[in-house]
């Protein structure tokens, strides 16, 4: 029961059709950027053939008459999740978002990869959080469904836009080391702290594709996550 209810909170993402394979009925939804950008819409019909839900990890960017294009070119595709940046502004993301009403629309804040030095060389003047609420109030502004934001402002997003979904990026399970590791480390989480602090749902890459088994990579992770929604459930029927 916990483990199908954690599952959909777990997104991975994939860079080959071969690494989606290998999670055949793991009951995860599949992250795409590159590999959409490769193959276009066919893709997704390929994903969802297999079982899979899919999230379109596109980070548009554009004129509100591009995204309405966008959004247009999307509204059939039958992809769950779609991103676009919060900094295209708020006009662009609500063109996106009104042609996409039964879809996930979620906001990219700051990209997790980003170093401090970059982020200040990007956005100077602006302090992380400060950075971070002012992009999430453009996608509540916008009508989206939820942000994309890193793991240490799980808890922020949660305190000043609770009708916003999160979904957390920079997860790494306790103790696993991946080899020429692209994310800022000093702010990823496990997946049980990220769910601890509120997301919404949280994305993992190459360590699970990269494991020897991502199925049992799979097992692992929910486990961990499981053992978060079990305590919640145990507390909430114990203040009852």
């Amino acid at each position: 029961m916990l483990r199908v209810s954690v599952s959909k909170q777990l997104i991975v993402a994939v860079d080959t059709l071969k690494q989606a394979k290998a999670l055949l009925g793991a009951g995860v939804c599949i992250k795409i950027e590159t590999l959409m950008r490769r193959e276009g819409l066919r893709i997704v019909t390929t994903l969802m053939r297999q079982g899979f839900n899919v999230f379109a990890d596109l980070k548009l960017s554009g004129t509100p008459h591009t995204l309405k294009g966008e959004g247009e070119g999307l509204r059939h595709s039958g992809v769950s999740y779609v991103t676009v940046m919060c900094s295209t502004g708020v006009s662009s993301m609500r063109a996106l978002k009104q042609q996409l009403p039964d879809v996930c629309v979620l906001g990219v804040t700051v990209l997790t990869s980003m170093t401090e030095k970059e982020r200040k060389e990007t956005f100077p003047g602006f302090s992380p959080d400060r950075l971070v609420l002012h992009f999430a109030d453009l996608a509540e502004e916008a009508g989206l469904d939820g942000v994309v934001a890193s793991p240490g402002e799980i808890k922020l997003m949660r305190e000043q836009f609770p009708r916003l979904k999160v979904v957390t990026p920079n997860i790494r399970p306790q103790g696993w080391v991946v080899e020429g590791d692209d994310q800022n480390l000093a702010l990823s989480m496990t997946p049980s702290e990220a769910l601890e602090a509120g997301a919404s749902a949280i994305i993992l890459g190459r360590p699970i594709v990269g494991h020897t088994n991502p199925k049992e990579a799979v097992r692992i992770v929910l486990a961990d996550m499981a053992s978060v929604v079990h305590w919640k459930e145990t507390r909430s029927a114990w203040l009852k």
